[in-house]
């Protein structure tokens, strides 16, 4: 049962990239697939668990995550937007589920490395949607409609950009890592593939953070292009730009005339209209310094009805200073998973941080499937098992982490 539940993961982990392009029923407000399937995997997770009786001890990260989605449910109390708070809430509590699963489930660097791959293969379906939308003609359009922009079905510009530059540095990863399987080398192509097309589903949805985002994965990529073969350095760099030589012509002059107009927006100080957003959301806050409005309250709680486009300040205006330093924490813990690994493995965990951070600057990403999943294999990777256990092995008790965390029966 447990197999089948990994397996579960990484579909559910595979859809999250494109998780908005295939709706139940077809409407903006329908279900998405990536909720049935993650039903399905919780479902039968906490079956597994019944039966076995056996479930791994939290880490603080889940402690500490748990104590957040506390603070959330309490602010039901005082939100000034009950129904938004009470869908956060449930948001918040089927995330911790999928970080705990993903806990539970990913005890080896082969399910680690399985998971890594999920995800870059579902950010090609993205990629793809979106391109099937630029050939057809299917655009989406900023605010004030001069510049045309492309993205997956259903998707905002901004989200998927950062969806796909979070790609880049596991692509890489799992690209240069050591073939273990005889499919390695078939993944090892199509993660090679995937570092030009990327960047090019970045410049269609005409994203100025999100070639930002890019830009910084790209430098764990240069910075560990010389772990390879001379000759296999020679042979990627000719492919690549061969690649991108033939992409280019696919780029919209308008994507390129609204990033470097976003350059004159950033040096006025407007950042996109953002700033006047964030001097609301830091008013809220000072106003509401302890508690502050309710979980996902903020767009209410605003003159502008928009969106916080920050997601530090979208939790300190919601959640106040408490919430604040619970997010703070949660990321502390993951910054310091990551930085005690391996070099390289730790350089694309810190990388992938970093990428997170600055696209999450400008969205409410607190709550987003990625934002955990991301947390969540950092933890995960920090704190493989000395031993693995085997399936054969239901009664024994078994180191499941450096920490020597014991899973029972």
């Amino acid at each position: 049962m447990r197999t089948l539940v990994f397996w579960l993961s990484l579909l559910f982990i595979f859809t999250i990239p494109f998780e908005v392009v295939l709706l139940v029923g077809g409407s903006a407000n329908s279900a998405t697939f990536t909720k049935f399937i993650g039903l399905a995997m919780a479902g039968l997770w906490v079956t597994t668990v019944l039966v076995t009786d056996k479930i791994r001890q939290p880490h603080p990260f889940h402690v500490i995550a748990f104590l957040f989605v506390l603070w959330n449910a309490a602010s039901i109390y005082w939100t000034i937007d009950i129904i938004s708070t009470l869908t956060r809430l449930i948001t918040y509590v089927q995330l911790t589920g999928l970080v705990y699963i993903i806990w539970d489930m990913y005890l080896t660097p082969e399910r680690l490395k399985a998971g890594m791959q999920s995800y870059v293969l579902g950010a090609y379906v993205s990629t793809g949607s979106t391109l099937y939308n630029y050939f057809s003609g299917v655009s989406v359009y900023t605010t004030n409609g001069y510049y045309d922009r492309y993205a997956a079905s259903n998707f905002d510009a901004n989200e998927l950009s950062l969806i796909l530059a979070l790609g880049v540095p596991l692509a890489w990863h799992l690209a240069t890592s050591k073939k273990t399987n005889k499919w390695d080398q078939m993944f090892r192509v199509i993660n090679y593939a995937y570092l030009p097309i990327a960047p090019l589903g970045i410049l269609l949805a005409a994203s100025r953070a999100g070639l930002i985002c890019v830009s910084i994965a790209f430098l764990y990529v240069l910075r560990s292009y010389t772990r390879l073969k001379f000759i296999t350095r020679i042979l990627i760099f000719f492919i690549l730009a061969g690649s991108l030589f033939v992409l280019q012509p696919l780029i919209p002059e308008s994507s390129l005339d609204r990033i470097s107009d976003g350059m004159d927006e950033v040096g006025s100080g407007n950042f996109g209209g953002r700033t006047e957003v964030w001097l609301q959301g830091l008013n809220i806050f000072i106003e509401h310094p302890l508690t502050g409005v309710g979980s996902a309250a903020f767009r209410y709680a605003t003159v502008l009805d928009k969106a916080s486009h920050n997601s530090f300040l979208a939790i300190s205006a919601e959640l106040g200073v408490v919430g604040l330093i619970l997010f703070l924490i949660i990321c502390l813990i993951v910054f310091h998973s990551a930085i005690h690994r391996p070099k390289w493995e730790s350089r694309l965990w810190l990388t992938m941080l970093l990428v997170w951070a600055i696209g999450a600057s400008s969205l409410d990403w607190a709550h987003r499937k990625p934002t955990l999943l991301l947390m969540s294999l950092i933890v995960a990777s920090a704190n493989l098992p000395k031993r693995y256990p085997r399936i054969d092995e239901p009664d024994m008790q078994y180191d499941i982490s450096a920490q020597r965390t014991l899973v029972r029966k």
